[in-house]
């Protein structure tokens, strides 16, 4: 079994040789050009940081500059993202945009190679999450009166609809989270000012961070929901749950449709309305029975209130199966992105 070391590295010696084959590759098309430069600036920068190791280098030594590296590669990427907003002539724009993502994208494939250097008691400790953090704020109050759809709305196809970020900050000190919710809510002044604030969106008033709304980890891409009290993890779910949550949604639409067009009958355009959602519901009743189980309605169908929801030992359940044993969405798929 290799050291710590000899994987470090391994690691660094596979980093130059991808570097120097894109170096190799030049390409005559921009797009593919400007991408193998965000990803040669990244791989470089890994192998320069693992420069200093040895096959004699103790396993603390190693630890230290992985973690430093980590560090600097957050550091990286968040000034990628910055830099990536900041106005720009459109073919400079896009140059940058092209560069950048593909600089960050390359760090995401590395970070977790580079975790695999470090004990698993130092992944367990929360560490690997790192010190920047993006803020993402609910566009209305529903996920403040209920976490849970929050939750729904942030794990759906959806999110961009229902959530919009607000903030990228370096929360440092042994509590993050709770760093993260205070730097972002109005105290004696407002929150954009605080010099831990690094991004924040320039063309509208901001509110603070308040209970529904998701912080996420650069580093790890980890999602947390401000809970009423403390900070909920938000699971991640895989593409089997991913599509059966998404039906769940579609279902829970179709049924407040249905509700509109039932205080509206007599109007053609309503019961045209009611027979297109019909038709749809029973294509995802048709879904789930498929599927094998069903979701729950946990609300009051009578006032119109509530939403069609998984338990969680569904939601388990549906995860553990083989794809090939989830129906696909058919017809009514692409419908769901224009409700």
């Amino acid at each position: 079994m290799k050291t710590r070391a000899e994987r470090a590295i391994a690691l660094r010696e596979r980093c130059r040789e991808q570097s120097s084959d894109l170096k190799a590759r030049r390409s005559a098309d921009e797009h593919a050009e400007r991408e193998a430069i965000g990803q040669t600036l990244t791989l470089e920068g890994v192998a320069d940081g693992l420069s200093a190791v040895t096959t004699g280098t103790p396993p603390g030594q190693v630890h230290t500059q992985v973690e430093r590296l980590l560090g600097r590669l957050a550091e990286t990427k968040a000034h990628w993202i910055i830099d990536g907003r900041r106005s720009r002539l459109p073919s400079q724009s896009e140059n940058w945009e092209w560069t950048a993502k593909a600089a960050c994208n390359e760090i995401d494939q590395l970070v977790p190679s580079l975790w695999d250097l470090l004990s698993s008691q130092w992944k367990r400790s929360g560490e690997m999450h790192g010190q920047y953090f993006h803020v993402y704020q609910s566009v209305d109050l529903v996920a403040m009166l209920d976490v849970q759809i929050g939750i729904q709305r942030w794990c759906s196809h959806s999110r961009n609809q229902f959530y919009r970020e607000v903030a990228l900050l370096k929360a440092e000190g042994d509590s993050p989270l709770e760093q993260a919710f205070h730097l972002t809510n109005h105290v004696e002044e407002q929150w954009q000012r605080n010099r831990e604030i690094l991004w924040f969106p320039k063309d509208e008033p901001l509110r603070s961070t308040s209970v529904g709304d998701i912080i996420v980890s650069l580093s790890s891409g980890t999602a947390w929901v401000v809970d009423r009290v403390g900070f909920q993890l938000i699971a991640e779910y895989n593409a089997n749950q991913n599509k059966a949550i998404r039906a769940c949604e579609a279902l829970t639409h179709c049924f407040y449709l249905l509700y509109e067009a039932d205080r509206h009958q007599g109007d053609q355009q309503s019961m045209d309305l009611w027979f297109e959602i019909c038709c749809l519901e029973l294509d995802m009743k048709a879904f789930f029975e498929e599927l094998g189980v069903r979701p729950q309605w946990v609300g009051s169908r009578r006032t119109g209130s509530g939403r069609y929801q998984f338990t969680d030992k569904q939601l388990v359940w549906i995860g553990r199966l083989d794809p090939d044993q989830v129906p696909g969405l058919d017809e009514w798929y692409p419908e769901r992105e224009t409700c």
